[in-house]
């Protein structure tokens, strides 16, 4: 009999494979299933002919993917931190804008000049988003080029910005998504505190 795990961990574990039974629906059709009561598996899953199937869920972690995926999620918490820090105007056919980062660090010193040309690249853009567009050359925006690799800009009411939207929906549902959203927002706040 195992030892009841952290009831996070449980949440994490369940979370984790619902994603799983989401993506296979002709699977998940087949079983129920919850925590294992039961080592080695994390999940019991109950067929609907009476069968069971224990899974132990497990995790591959690379050190340098590790350190890079930690160092990209430090710079993306820096700039949502920065960016959050004013009101801009809400574009008028802009919806979305997907950003990757690069591998460095934010130098606080870059915080406004970061914030300006990002707003300023937002207007042009909107002035004229009908399609969706990426962008990957940064030359006007030389702050901006020190750490985002490219953007993908999805203009107001396409495809892409119902899906996005969907799927945003749906992870606010997901108690996980949740938790990690409002943590995010909150260590934004407390950033701005820090800086004031």
């Amino acid at each position: 009999m195992r030892t009841d795990p952290n009831p996070r961990q449980k949440q994490h574990e369940l979370s984790v494979f619902r994603r799983f039974v989401e993506a296979y629906p002709s699977f998940g059709s087949q079983i129920e299933y919850g925590p294992a009561s039961e080592e080695p598996a994390d999940i019991l899953a109950k067929l609907k002919n009476g069968g069971e199937i224990g899974f132990q869920l497990g995790e591959w972690l690379d050190p340098l993917q590790t350190a890079t995926a930690k160092r990209k999620e430090k710079l993306r918490n820096a700039l949502q931190r920065v960016l959050s820090a004013c009101s801009a105007q809400k574009p008028r056919n802009l919806a979305y804008v997907a950003v990757e980062v690069k591998r460095t660090t934010f130098q606080e010193k870059d915080a406004d000049e970061f914030r300006n040309e990002f707003w300023r690249l937002i207007a042009e853009v909107d002035q004229d988003c009908q399609a969706c567009w990426a962008m990957t050359e940064f030359n006007a925006y030389p702050t901006l080029q020190k750490y985002i690799l490219s953007a993908l800009f999805l203009p107001r009411g396409s495809y892409q910005e119902k899906l996005i939207g969907d799927r945003l929906d749906k992870a606010w549902s997901d108690p996980e998504m949740h938790r990690l959203l409002h943590q995010f927002h909150e260590e934004a706040k407390l950033g701005l505190k820090r800086k004031d």
